[in-house]
């Protein structure tokens, strides 16, 4: 994809696969604000503009700033149909250590896309959203929530209670609506994994233990049913082996993602 300077190689050679050169990370570090892009050139103008300002404010270095453009995000009606941008809040909590919102506006997001896609004849463009922030901001939320499973499985009732209390556009009853979307998205998904599996099979990865937590990180793994049950059953019945790669996969996954850790560069120079 043309990302091949020597600053960003230093960063990702670990990552490097076998397919031109280009990175699973690299890939993912991109994907985010693509997608965003991506989705947002379709809103009315005005609208648009003013979640352009939102978004400059979830981007600052003053926590303060930052929560209230979140709220400001979660309450605003246009969030409703487009339920993308609550992967933004997710973001902002977690760059501002709030990470235990960033689990739940992270799958609130998932669960609320899933909707949308399976409500969409034509649901291209959500899927590629989605799958672009999953391959980015996943793996960073999902290092943190597998380390305690117990509290991610309270954070998913409380994530389908949220869903049940707030209006939803793109809600339907037939049961035949929402299997249709999982098998779209299962589709969709299952290409995006095969490389990242791949890639974990080769040596040089299988004999890092570390580094090959980090790339199973990278597997796209999403919620498929309105109450999280089939993935809480997953989760339960892997418990062991998740919380052990969440810890192992840490570090690898803050050197490939490094801006979802960092803390504000900036921000000595605007207290001083």
């Amino acid at each position: 994809m043309g990302l091949h300077g020597h600053s960003v190689r230093k960063i990702v050679d670990r990552y490097e696969l076998e397919n031109n050169g280009v990175t699973i990370m690299t890939k993912s570090r991109i994907c985010l604000f693509f997608c965003l892009s991506l989705f947002f050139s379709h809103a009315v103008s005005a609208v648009a503009a003013n979640f352009n300002e939102i978004k400059k404010q979830l981007y600052s270095c003053d926590s303060n700033i930052v929560f209230a453009a979140a709220e400001e995000v979660i309450n605003d009606q246009e969030t409703l149909s487009n339920p993308i941008r609550l992967f933004a809040v997710s973001e902002a909590y977690f760059r501002h250590q709030k990470q235990d919102k960033a689990v739940f506006w992270f799958y609130a997001a998932q669960l609320r896309i899933h909707y949308q896609i399976a409500s969409m004849q034509n649901p291209g463009t959500a899927l590629l959203g989605l799958g672009m922030v999953m391959g980015s901001l996943g793996p960073c939320v999902n290092t943190y929530a597998f380390k305690d499973i117990a509290k991610l499985n309270k954070t998913l009732d409380q994530v389908v209670a949220w869903d049940i209390k707030t209006s939803n556009p793109y809600l339907f009853s037939e049961k035949s609506k929402w299997d249709n979307g999982n098998k779209i998205i299962s589709q969709f998904f299952s290409k995006l994994n095969k490389p990242i599996e791949n890639y974990a099979n080769s040596e040089n990865v299988k004999n890092n233990k570390s580094l090959l937590a980090a790339v199973k990180m990278q597997k796209i793994n999403i919620p498929t049913d309105t109450d999280f049950s089939s993935f809480k059953k997953e989760i339960s019945n892997q418990i062991a082996e998740l919380e052990s790669r969440a810890e192992l996969a840490e570090p690898e996954i803050k050197k490939g993602f490094p801006t979802f850790f960092h803390k504000c560069r900036q921000q000595a120079q605007q207290i001083n």
